[in-house]
């Protein structure tokens, strides 16, 4: 075979795809399908496996995330369908069915059904009825199903990170070329878009997937991740809303460290490799976060 289409629409902003240089991009236009029917909630807290472990092994009562999440189980209406994406179960933490608990503890129906219409699926063959409202998927399944284009929220308990080791070994491979020089910088970039690839894939399990017109179903995402890719998704997806998911039950002095500590590990990522050492102060300046206060900045430090 000398000649291959790969049929993908993350590739605009997948990095890691885009280093193998036998890969040649069709000129399509982007804006072909407007996302203006979809809203994303981003809370802006830690969301990799270690931070969701962590989260969730906390004693019942104690698991902020989950109150935060059921607070949103809550508003949607009983109508609709909803995916939540957990991380996969490793040792004895079962995340999915540790949050399905908490869940029922507040009162949720977790196997309640809903009808739902042919029309409403983007396969036909999918479209009886009635179908699960709650859906726990984890990750993995991101890109493989497409049986719950019936559900118009999705809630991302976590994301999906891949290890700096893991990243720096796939760019190797794309490169084709062992011995090539690995930055920090680039790793950072290449996972940031691998995180927003992972998002994308999950937003396109649920109605977000059905094209009406040129525009997608209505669709509501929440999204717990500190680090900013809207910048990334809106490549794939014009038109998208983004709005902040402000949190009830989780400290939100966290919430605001948490995304001064990515900001300031971008601006210190974007400075010269040739600069070994700099005062606090003038980091500070170079790094545009003289507005940050003093207390604050040195928190993010540390």
């Amino acid at each position: 075979m000398q000649k291959i289409i790969i049929l993908v629409a993350c590739h605009l902003i997948r990095e890691l795809a885009k280093i193998d240089s036998s890969i040649a991009v069709a000129d399509i236009d982007p804006d072909m399908i407007s996302y203006e029917n979809v809203t994303v909630h981003q809370l802006p807290f830690p969301s990799g496996r270690n931070s969701m472990t962590k989260e969730f092994e906390k004693k019942r009562g104690d698991r902020l995330i989950s109150k935060e999440i059921i607070d949103v189980v809550k508003e949607v209406p009983p109508g609709e369908g909803i995916i939540i994406f957990t991380h996969k179960e490793r040792g004895k933490l079962n995340i999915a069915k540790t949050l399905r608990s908490d869940l029922s503890d507040a009162g949720i129906d977790t196997e309640a059904t809903i009808e739902v219409s042919i029309g409403h699926t983007s396969e036909s063959s999918q479209g009886e009825s009635p179908k699960p409202r709650i859906n726990f998927l984890t990750w993995g399944n991101e890109t493989s199903i497409s049986e719950f284009s019936y559900c118009q929220h999705i809630i991302f308990a976590g994301v999906l990170h891949r290890s700096y080791i893991d990243i720096g070994s796939a760019i190797a491979g794309q490169k084709n070329d062992l011995s090539t020089e690995l930055h920090n910088k680039h790793i950072r970039e290449v996972m940031q878009s691998e995180v927003a690839h992972c998002f994308y894939q999950g937003l396109s399990r649920g109605s977000s997937r059905v094209i009406d017109n040129g525009t997608t179903r209505h669709m509501t995402a929440w999204l717990i991740h500190k680090q900013d890719i809207k910048h990334i998704i809106q490549q794939v997806m014009p038109g998208v809303c983004w709005q902040t998911w402000k949190p009830k039950h989780l400290p939100v002095s966290e919430t605001k460290l948490s995304m001064l500590i990515e900001r300031l590990k971008s601006e210190v990522s974007a400075l010269s490799s040739e600069i070994k050492s700099m005062s606090i102060s003038k980091l500070k300046k170079l790094s545009n976060m003289t507005d940050i206060p003093a207390r604050s900045y040195s928190r993010a430090l540390s």
